[in-house]
């Protein structure tokens, strides 16, 4: 069962609301696809806002002719989905967090793994341990143990609520 995480992306000016699935995807445009935002892969985008070093070969009117115009530059791939995830379509957590993903280093953009994990949650601090001096024993205070475990999600009345 895939884990899933209320997000959002910008299109066109506009945030976007959708469900993120968190897991390992066989690259980019599987994932784009299986979280249902692939209209990212033919949105416009606009070269004037893009650094220089990342523009490429051809005129790449969007991801998709990005993709198939540097297609043997792997490296200059990379660093351009790295920049279109986080800058143009800023994916993020519904918290308004950007996502945690990485791209595994592979020959071919079709074979880089796209791993999506969940938002951070930052660790509990434990209880501080007191001691109390009776006549009668000691007792301690034990620390409650910490936890890290990400929110449960349900879907209710077509809507993800979070735990």
């Amino acid at each position: 069962m895939s884990k899933l995480v209320p997000a959002k992306c910008l299109y066109q000016g506009q945030w976007v609301n959708f469900n993120l699935i968190i897991g390992n995807f066989d690259n980019i445009i599987v994932f784009l696809n299986a979280n249902n935002v692939a209209f990212l892969t033919t949105m416009e985008l606009d070269f004037t806002s893009i650094p220089l070093v990342l523009h490429g070969r051809g005129r790449s009117r969007n991801l998709l002719e990005y993709l198939s115009n540097n297609n043997d530059n792997n490296s200059l791939i990379s660093k351009f989905l790295n920049y279109f995830l986080s800058d143009i379509a800023d994916i993020r957590y519904f918290s308004d967090k950007k996502i945690n993903f990485n791209l595994s280093t592979n020959t071919k953009w079709q074979d880089t793994i796209f791993t999506v994990t969940g938002p951070y949650i930052p660790p509990i601090t434990p209880t501080t341990t007191t001691t109390t001096t009776e006549p009668e024993p000691t007792t301690t205070a034990e620390p409650e143990p910490t936890t890290t475990a990400e929110p449960e999600t349900f879907e209710l009345f077509g809507k993800l609520h979070i735990l």
